[in-house]
């Protein structure tokens, strides 16, 4: 089974998680088969092991990982590399990938100017 994690920044607000969820179950009926789960850096629970290990009791053995940024700072250049460096020393029979950040991608970035010049 693959497991999908979106791993974003957490925060003390707990409202700040809502439009994570939403996107979620926009998510899950594209992905029959799957699960999908979020993860936060701080702040929020569940942390990237603490996921990893739920989806691998579940019996996830194939895990893709998600960052939820839009911008590329310390947080992708060192925390995450470390986490995800941990969890592979704690399942190395587990396929890992960790993807591009949302951020990166072209698509995001025509979907957020659309959404600029469609609000005028």
């Amino acid at each position: 089974m693959r497991a999908w994690i979106l791993y974003a920044h957490g925060s003390s607000d707990p409202r700040w998680v809502e439009p994570f969820h939403a996107i979620i179950e926009r998510l899950r009926p594209q992905l029959p088969g799957d699960t999908v789960e979020l993860a936060f850096l701080e702040r929020q629970s569940p942390d990237l092991n603490e996921a990893v290990r739920a989806v691998v009791a579940r019996g996830a053995t194939e895990v893709r990982i998600v960052p939820m940024f839009l911008g590329i700072g310390a947080h992708l250049r060192k925390d995450l590399p470390q986490r995800v460096q941990a969890v592979r020393q704690a399942w190395p029979e587990l396929d890992l990938t960790l993807t591009e950040s949302i951020g990166e991608s072209p698509l995001m970035g025509q979907a957020i100017a659309d959404w600029i010049a469609g609000s005028r």
